[in-house]
């Protein structure tokens, strides 16, 4: 009996602990991926100091070429500072918008090709106006607060604003244009939809406003496919009675703005704050929402191929019902995504973090950043989280209690895996600019592979020169390569400073070119990208038969002849008009002496350069000129370049 009763309890402890282990390891799955609050929270502005009612709608950007965070406001008043990468500030606020309706909910976005090449953020917010015609602005902002160009109006009479859900945005490096989504306000259409609307790099829009969803839609997240050089928009959907939500997903080309949806997760509760990014490793889309099935509050996520299809769906945790408070950055040196949400703690609500594998499945527990035993009594809102690209560490912007704007950085202990390089060649040819050149002439540029983990990724660089009208290719040389190139530098990092290259070009005959840069890749090993200018190369020739140097010749006329050519033409001599002046030799003014007849047969011309320069003799008789000694100089006319391009002098004295 005893015995009996001992394996009961053995069996029942056996139980409880395989119990307990299936719930300590459900609840922390992915344990090696740890998140951690990574120094302090700044507190980097409040509503008094800013002149706003309240602090709302925040969003953070980072710049990976001063290495800072923009971290922006709108409720009322649209602010923004610039904090470094430990979350400090480094800047004061400064103004982006006031005034107006009153501005709200912004985003922002960096490009390295905004400023001229020197990189800049566009940011969007909303501007509420009179029954419900708010509208979404765009600016363009550099480091350190600088203001550039316009502010500009994105939105039109049929996709107003709905003020309390940002316009999200992302950028194409590829096509140099911005996606643009956002909810629009619901008196203005049968329902609300989401909207979007391709922009340059000035934040000007491009083309028409687009509609996304088939209905009621709201909250997008935008994210850019490097691979597609495609956006995909994530949004949150319901049915026409309102009665029930689903989820929606779209990939939008930034060429036409033409666009796939996907419609996937429908529920019997509704689907809201989604947000997405692109993993380049995976060469797939990640997207998050928040959903109330039942009403029962979750998180969950979604991974999407180039195409928009639905791959998977996971659920990320129901501890997070924030309803306005969930979003997602890719970071490539763990190769994992962050979400910042915010979680509920007795009369708090926290700022917390959690990680997600390559897929979107949760790797780490979720964990507060901002605990309540940190910051007494914080009431969290309106989280955002942006990554660094240069370490394995997110930036994450809140506000408190509406009260203040607030910065801190998250890192992860995960150690990405070393992806196999993709070549991602980039050249570009500074001169010559197409058109007509002499030689010698300078061929000049910068390239590089923005595939390569060391070093500017080209190792040599091959150009040739192909006759536009056919016929074998000539090499022309192998260009110096490694010149600095700060510029360069600056645009895609340190790494690719000595990109420049440069070769003198004098041995080609004259003629017209596609002059093609070949770029070797030590990415991928071959030659993998060109860039080709067309040139015309001028190669005016001309000699004077006579009279010769030093001749004394009559007033009463003379002959001054010989030939003249432009080896640049395709037909022809290459030359149309031939203009005489006399230059006294005393340093008096200059006469011209006339026109000289071209046109003339010269054989021997033709025999040496080409039957097509036979017909290149000039002529002309010369009896308009006072006894007195003379510079007379014959200045040839290029049908080729459409100039005078060369002259010839010869000394007479004038009897």
């Amino acid at each position: 009996m005893k015995n009996r009763s001992n394996d009961m309890i053995a069996r029942r402890l056996c139980w409880w602990v395989l119990v307990a282990l299936v719930c300590v390891l459900a609840d922390a799955r992915g344990a090696a991926a740890q998140l951690s609050r990574a120094g302090n929270v700044s507190m980097i502005g409040t509503a008094t100091q800013i002149g706003a009612p309240a602090i709302k709608g925040t969003d953070t950007a980072y710049d990976p070429v001063n290495k800072v965070y923009l971290i922006i406001n709108a409720y009322f008043p649209s602010v923004a500072w610039f904090v470094n990468s430990s979350g400090a500030p480094v800047t004061q606020f400064f103004d982006i918008a006031r005034g107006g309706g009153g501005f709200h909910f912004p985003r922002a976005r960096y490009s390295p090709q905004l400023n001229d090449g020197r990189g800049a953020f566009l940011v969007t917010y909303l501007e509420e106006g009179p029954a419900g015609n708010n509208v979404v602005h765009t600016r363009v902002v550099a480091y350190p607060g600088v203001l550039i160009g316009n502010d500009n109006i994105i939105s039109d009479g049929g996709s107003p604003a709905w003020i309390e859900s940002a316009a999200a945005i992302a950028y194409s490096p590829d096509s140099r244009r911005f996606l643009v989504a956002w909810r629009t306000y619901p008196s203005k259409t049968s329902s609300p939809h989401v909207a979007a609307r391709l922009v340059d790099i000035t934040g000007a829009g491009v083309g028409s406003v687009l509609t996304l969803s088939s209905g009621f839609g709201r909250d997008p997240g935008v994210a850019w496919n490097s691979k597609t050089n495609e956006f995909g928009v994530s949004f949150g959907a319901e049915n026409a009675a309102g009665s029930a939500g689903f989820s929606g997903f779209a990939v939008v080309s930034p060429a036409t703005g033409s666009f796939v949806r996907n419609s996937f997760n429908f529920i019997s509760g509704f689907t809201f704050i989604t947000d997405v990014d692109y993993n380049p490793d995976t060469e797939r889309y990640v997207m998050t929402w928040h959903q109330q099935p039942g009403g029962v509050p979750e998180v969950r996520s979604a991974e999407f191929d180039a195409a928009g299809t639905l791959l998977s769906s996971n659920l990320i945790s129901r501890e997070l019902p924030g309803y306005d408070a969930l979003a997602l950055a890719f970071n490539p040196i763990s190769r994992t995504f962050g979400i910042a949400s915010i979680r509920a703690s007795g009369a708090s609500d926290e700022i917390v973090a959690a990680e997600l594998d390559a897929h979107g499945v949760r790797s780490s527990p979720v964990t507060s950043i901002v605990p309540s035993s940190l910051i007494p009594g914080i009431l969290g809102r309106y989280p955002r989280i942006s990554t660094s690209t240069a370490s394995a560490t997110w930036n994450i912007s809140y506000s408190n209690r509406l009260a203040t704007v607030n910065s801190v950085m998250v890192a992860t202990t995960t150690v990405g895996q070393p992806r196999a390089p993709v070549p991602n060649p980039v050249m570009a040819i500074g001169v010559p600019v197409a058109g007509l050149v002499r030689q010698p002439f300078v061929l000049a540029g910068w390239g590089l592979d923005l595939g390569a983990s060391t070093g500017t990724g080209v190792d040599t660089l091959h150009v040739w020169a192909w006759p536009v009208g056919g016929g074998a290719p000539i090499f022309v040389g192998v260009p110096g390569y490694g010149w600095v190139r700060p510029d360069v530098g600056a645009l895609f990092g340190s790494q690719f400073t000595n990109s420049g290259f440069g070769l003198v070009v004098n041995n080609l005959p004259a003629g017209k070119y596609y002059l093609v840069t070949y770029l070797h890749s030590t990415v991928a090993g071959t030659f993998n990208l060109s860039r080709a200018v067309t040139i015309t190369i001028s190669d005016p020739l001309m000699a004077l038969d006579r009279p010769v140097s030093g001749a004394t010749v009559p007033a009463s006329g003379f002959h001054v002849s010989g030939w003249a050519i432009d080896r640049g033409a395709t037909f022809g001599p290459g030359v149309d008009t031939l203009h005489l002046w006399a230059f006294p030799t005393d340093g008096s003014a200059p006469r011209f002496v006339g026109v000289a007849a071209y046109g003339g047969a010269r054989a021997d011309v033709g025999a040496i350069f080409g039957a097509q320069y036979g017909a290149s003799a000039f002529d002309i008789v010369v009896n308009n000129l006072p006894p007195g000694a003379y510079d007379i100089v014959v200045f040839s006319h290029s049908a080729v370049t459409h100039t005078f391009n060369a002259a010839r002098v010869v000394r007479v004295t004038v009897q």
